[in-house]
């Protein structure tokens, strides 16, 4: 199959953003992506395949934040076309990586666009859970994603989807009606759902496992509620899709396995009695 000469035509119409460069352009990102799939099918490691999609968008995301930057310099049309066409073709190919590859980074226009489009976010849902009665400290661990966008942090393109993802959950929490005791196992079963896994929000849950059992001084007691939490986030679906750091467990699974270590302390804490 042909190689695409699209980076090419992007460098020509950097250099001349002539409106003439368009259908050739809009042609090359098709070519590409067929390209890109095509190469990457040959490849029989899942891995190889991975690694072959992630380096060649990566080249892509340079060109395209190149072309940002003309564009912001130049304000011509004809590059904002095209960087609309390469931002689509980034989206088209970003889709066939799996959600824990963290190497393909965000291009600074869909950065800058997000952090515009978002910027009172933070404060308008700080203010909505610490009305509901949210704690103080959760509510930091829950927006701390949306500071890492606003202060335009460069970011890989999977963490940004997930902080998108993030800002959806967040923005459509109903707790309105909910039991004042309630509410921040709620906040935290959400963001369990969507697999936060930030060391910060584990090490939160965990510590609210510690404070219920340090309240029970029977050790049946204790092994009966850490059975009720093992059951309850065993029954948890989490969207394995999404990750917040892929270089870590997913949330549910880190968590089990502290109930886990828990119960198995309990029982030799248990036989020696």
């Amino acid at each position: 199959m042909k190689k695409p000469i699209l980076c090419h035509l992007i460098e020509q119409l950097i250099h001349t953003p002539n409106p003439s460069h368009l259908p050739a352009i809009r042609s090359a990102t098709e070519d590409t992506f067929k390209h890109v799939c095509f190469k990457a099918a040959a490849h029989s490691s899942a891995v190889r395949r991975r690694n072959y999609i992630g380096n060649h968008t990566s080249v892509l995301v340079r060109h395209a934040d190149n072309l940002y930057i003309e564009w912001r310099f130049q304000k011509s049309l004809a590059l904002a076309r095209a960087l609309i066409l390469l931002l689509l073709l980034i989206e088209r190919l970003n889709e066939l990586l799996p959600g824990t590859y963290q190497k393909l980074m965000l291009p600074q226009v869909s950065l800058h666009r997000a952090c515009n489009k978002h910027r009172n976010s933070r404060e308008r849902l700080h203010a909505s859970l610490a009305i509901h009665g949210i704690s103080d400290e959760l509510i930091e661990l829950a927006l701390l994603p949306l500071g890492l966008l606003m202060n335009k942090e460069p970011m890989a393109y999977k963490r940004f989807g997930y902080i998108m993802q993030h800002l959806r959950t967040l923005t459509e929490l109903n707790l309105a009606g909910e039991s004042p005791e309630r509410l921040n196992d709620l906040l935290c079963e959400k963001l369990i759902s969507i697999n936060y896994n930030n060391l910060q929000f584990i090490d939160y849950c965990v510590a609210a496992y510690k404070n219920s059992l340090a309240k029970l001084q029977d050790v049946q007691q204790k092994q009966r509620i850490l059975r009720l939490y093992k059951k309850e986030l065993t029954n948890t679906i989490v969207n394995t899709f999404l990750s917040y750091d892929s270089r870590f467990v997913s949330v549910k699974q880190g968590l089990l396995n502290w109930l886990s270590e828990e119960q198995k302390w309990l029982r030799n804490k248990g036989s020696m009695l």
